[in-house]
């Protein structure tokens, strides 16, 4: 494969992983922490604010990955994947969840840092799937 050249729906993969994983995933991290809502409530809250922003994002770090693996002069590992996408979507994750919790989250600024490390775990499962499947995909690609 050509250096930088990444397979078609690269993004797409990571994007699905975004919306399938990702709000879920943030629900229930973020369940704990939002203010007396209701779970199906909290879901379609993170669905509305951070399902474009997840999409958007693990389908960047999908093609980010895939980049940097295209681009190495040894084969892909799955380790390099992961070492590559968990630090992106834990971030991320930090971001989704204050899209949530701005308007549900605790009053109290000091609660806010448990709820912030609970989205980041939640995002490092997404970066987790989304390394995995693209590494996978790279690796059996050369």
């Amino acid at each position: 494969m050509q250096a930088g050249k990444i397979p078609r729906g690269t993004f797409w993969i990571g994007a699905f992983c975004g919306l399938v994983l990702g709000v879920p995933l943030l629900t229930l991290a973020l369940l704990p922490f939002a203010r007396r809502v209701a779970v199906d409530a909290l879901f379609w809250h993170a669905a509305v604010f951070a399902g474009l922003p997840a999409l958007v994002t693990a389908g960047g770090a999908a093609r980010l990955v895939a980049a940097r693996l295209a681009e190495r002069d040894r084969p892909p590992t799955l380790a390099a994947a992961l070492a590559l996408g968990l630090p992106v979507m834990g971030v991320a994750g930090v971001g989704l969840g204050v899209l949530v919790l701005v308007p549900v989250g605790p009053p109290d600024p000091i609660a806010w840092l448990p709820s912030l490390a609970a989205a980041a775990g939640a995002g490092l499962v997404v970066g987790a799937a989304v390394a995995l499947l693209i590494g996978a995909r790279q690796k059996r690609r050369t």
